[in-house]
């Protein structure tokens, strides 16, 4: 099939590439795209600085296929278009270790010239996905070196899988304790570098399994051996709290994972009741405001994201277990014309 393609500024090698399967190729001129451009366009290249969206798509009656040379999609409205039939794809992890050897390089460049060394260090990786894993398996390599009484964390979402392999490639002398920053409700889903970003919010530490399970003596802990760390956590403004990394896990799959796996067939039986009604417009109108966004707004999880779905799966499958149980029991109260007993499960009932 001939189609015609539209690249944006600076990808390098695009024409090229795209000239091997497109009838006609067209490289954006400089200052970048514009909805006269993507008109006649069948398929679109684009790159992070191009905000692909109703505007610049306005006119784009033939675009069948957007390409995002990117890792990210954050330029990207993804449910856009899915609503128009517009396939997207996307390119994660592709620069990721090459990142991932800058950010080693520019940790010893640093080091280098400020005349100090890497040892005795705290190295905090944030956030252990495409690029973060990466770096964090160049830095195993330093462990080796690490001093008496070394202090290591991360701020990933799955605490038990780091946990773990933090006790097998740490040396004795050093400590893991594992990190999650939760920005408060009305900070969530910034992207911008903020030093405030967690005023408000909740930052939450886990020590090993072998710390005391009891939160308020593991706390007594972490401020006697790491104090240093624990008003580190305290001066980014959230309030620190202490748990497990199995209890951590087990709130963090009830709370955050199970409901965002929830939303795909959620999603598929209110489709479902709107294809075999053949009224969008009601069935819209009918939907709790609140559901909405994670409805018809959805949209597929980052790399990152998916990667902490699938560490915390054990902690995930056991949430989504106890949720089929508590929906079969509320069937059969519903069954029953026991409406008050179904109910009173989301009160916190049996």
């Amino acid at each position: 099939m001939l189609f015609r393609a539209l690249a944006d500024e600076n990808i390098p090698f695009a024409c090229e590439a795209l000239g091997t399967v497109a009838a006609e190729v067209r490289c954006a001129p400089r200052g970048g795209l514009t909805p006269a451009d993507v008109a006649r366009a069948d398929v679109l290249w684009v790159r992070s600085v191009t905000p692909v969206g109703p505007e610049l798509l306005e006119d784009a009656r033939r675009l069948q296929f957007v390409g995002s040379a990117t890792a990210g999609t954050d330029h990207v409205d993804r449910a856009f278009l899915r609503r128009r039939g517009i396939a997207f794809a996307h390119a994660p992890g592709s620069n990721a270790p090459s990142v991932a050897d800058y950010v080693v390089a520019a940790l010893l460049a640093v080091a280098a010239r400020r005349e100090e060394a890497l040892r005795g260090k705290t190295a905090a990786v944030v956030g252990c996905g495409e690029v973060g894993s990466r770096v964090a398996r160049r830095l195993e390599a330093l462990a080796p070196h690490l001093p008496d009484g070394a202090l290591v964390t991360d701020t990933g979402a799955a605490k038990q899988p780091i946990a773990r392999h933090a006790a097998e490639v740490l040396p004795e002398r050093a400590s893991f304790v594992g990190g999650h920053p939760i920005a408060s409700s009305e900070r969530r889903g910034e992207t911008e570098p903020d030093a405030t970003r967690f005023d408000g919010g909740t930052y939450l530490l886990c020590p090993g399994e072998e710390a005391s399970r009891e939160a308020a003596l593991a706390t007594r802990q972490l401020r006697e051996h790491h104090p240093g760390f624990l008003a580190l956590a305290e001066a980014t403004g959230a309030r620190v709290q202490v748990r497990s990394p199995a209890h951590h896990d087990r709130l963090c799959a009830a709370a955050r994972d199970l409901p965002e796996l929830l939303a795909a067939p959620l999603t598929d039986v209110i489709s479902e009741a709107a294809e075999d009604a053949g009224d969008h417009e009601t069935l819209l109108a009918l939907t709790d405001p609140a559901l909405r966004p994670l409805v018809w707004g959805r949209q597929a999880p980052s790399a990152e994201r998916r990667e902490e779905l699938v560490a915390g799966e054990g902690s995930l499958l056991d949430a989504l277990g106890r949720y089929v149980r508590a929906l079969q029991q509320t069937r059969r109260h519903l069954a029953t014309g026991d409406l008050d007993a179904a109910l009173s499960l989301g009160d916190g009932g049996s």
